[in-house]
């Protein structure tokens, strides 16, 4: 279990998380635009959505779609503004197609962003204690039903699944 000083310094940090989630989520929707993915907003989460997320994380766990993926980061000019031309050649070296995809499983980070319509943020006009405690609980019981669901799908079917690390980040919107 999580202390609850950990959930003190996150909803510190509150600003800073958003912030941060919002350039995430601008560069995935960009990759997304680019690879023709597709992007869905839930109107609620519940089981059966959370079996389709998990599937799209299995579909993009496939090595054809991982080198599509890194064919589109190792394009990007952007890279040269981003890191230092050493860090730049590690990360292009990593991940040249001609290296097992084995060897980046344990580099990958996986953020699996996840928008929904919450009547509980709906309801709600200022971030008080009893709203984030029912928000935190909420989303951390999906949460573990999420990874539950993810793991019996990939961990047997994907190898070095274990080595990639995933972020669950939600973002319960008021209103579509």
């Amino acid at each position: 279990m999580i202390p609850d000083k950990v959930y003190e310094i996150i909803f510190d940090l509150f600003p800073m998380i958003v912030l941060f989630s919002v350039v995430t989520i601008l560069i995935r929707l960009i990759t997304c635009v680019y690879a023709k993915e597709k992007i869905i907003f839930y109107k609620e989460i519940n089981k059966s959505q959370l079996k389709v997320i998990a599937n799209s994380v299995h579909n993009s766990l496939q090595t054809a779609k991982i080198r599509k993926e890194n064919s589109i980061i190792t394009d990007v000019r952007e890279l040269d503004y981003l890191v230092s031309p050493e860090k730049k050649e590690e990360i292009l070296n990593l991940l040249d197609s001609k290296i097992s995809i084995d060897t980046i499983k344990p580099h990958l980070h996986i953020p699996i962003m996840v928008l929904y319509e919450c009547g509980l943020t709906a309801n709600q006009r200022e971030m008080s204690d009893e709203f984030k405690s029912v928000l935190k609980e909420k989303q951390l019981e999906n949460a573990k039903s999420y990874f539950n669901i993810q793991d019996e799908l990939c961990k047997d079917d994907i190898f070095k699944y274990s080595d990639i690390t995933f972020h669950l980040i939600y973002f319960p919107v008021p209103n579509k």
